[in-house]
């Protein structure tokens, strides 16, 4: 069973440069119009890549960072239409272009989710290519590829008392002698209220950490599945006893974001 982790500082859409389209070797551009590759590198989660109607296959899109060690690759918010279709992440430990690429890692979206996320940790990466093996993927959307620099591990498990709760946004309106009519508001989405008994100072410094980013993180559970999550609230932690060392009770309420 793994740990529960939380996955933050997506380096791709705070401190990168796209190299599509810029020349000497780099790959070309492919995006609609209306929504530019150029999206992949801001941090607004509502601001989409789209391909073009004919795009390569494989369809590769590169980038350069600084100096980074990589604590996991994946996808957010993805269509329909990457369901079963393999993404392969590349990187390199050069600057870019670099003489080579090393397999980073490999995903295939699946249908029960829109993020998926895969662990790993390669130091010192200087340059991302994200290749696609497109076959199906023709006009079609997706948020961001990530590629996460900031990891909390919090263990393996919460303590009892945690729970996960699935939420329908809907108004329900009564009806004489019938079933209530209930009315969609919104996409479904979960509620978590997470529980840890003697978290360390360090545990609770990196929930402050994560509470100051401002922007949505990557919760992985204990059964290694992804959620694209922010704080319900700003209350973390309290403190079970005043002198070194630090422990702490966590109770943390964190919503799915759809």
């Amino acid at each position: 069973m793994a740990n529960i982790k939380f996955f933050h500082t997506n380096v791709l859409s705070v401190a990168s440069t796209l190299k599509n389209g810029t020349g000497g070797g780099a790959p070309a551009l492919d995006e609609d119009a209306d929504f530019p590759m150029s999206n992949l590198t801001i941090a607004d989660r509502y601001l989409l890549w789209k391909t073009s109607a004919a795009p390569a296959d494989p369809l590769q899109i590169d980038f350069s960072i600084n100096s980074a060690t990589i604590k996991a690759f994946g996808l957010a918010n993805y269509d329909a239409s990457w369901v079963g279709q393999q993404v392969d992440f590349y990187y390199s430990t050069s600057a870019y272009p670099p003489g080579g690429w090393t397999l980073g890692a490999s995903i295939t979206p699946d249908s029960t989710r829109n993020n998926m996320l895969t662990e790993v940790n390669i130091a010192s990466v200087r340059s991302i290519r994200v290749e696609l093996n497109l076959h199906a993927l023709a006009s079609s959307k997706l948020a961001k590829f990530l590629a996460f620099t900031g990891v909390l591990d919090i263990g393996k498990q919460s303590a009892p008392g945690s729970s996960e709760e699935y939420i329908q946004q809907t108004t329900r309106e009564e009806t004489f002698g019938g079933l209530p009519i209930l009315t969609r508001t919104g996409p479904d989405k979960r509620r978590f209220r997470l529980l840890w008994p003697t978290a360390s100072a360090t545990i609770k410094s990196g929930m402050d950490t994560l509470l100051r980013l401002g922007t949505s993180f990557f919760l992985m559970t204990h059964e290694s599945v992804p959620y694209e999550v922010c704080f319900a609230n700003g209350r973390l932690v309290k403190p079970r006893i005043w002198d070194p060392p630090a422990l702490y009770d966590l109770d943390v309420l964190l919503d799915e974001l759809p």
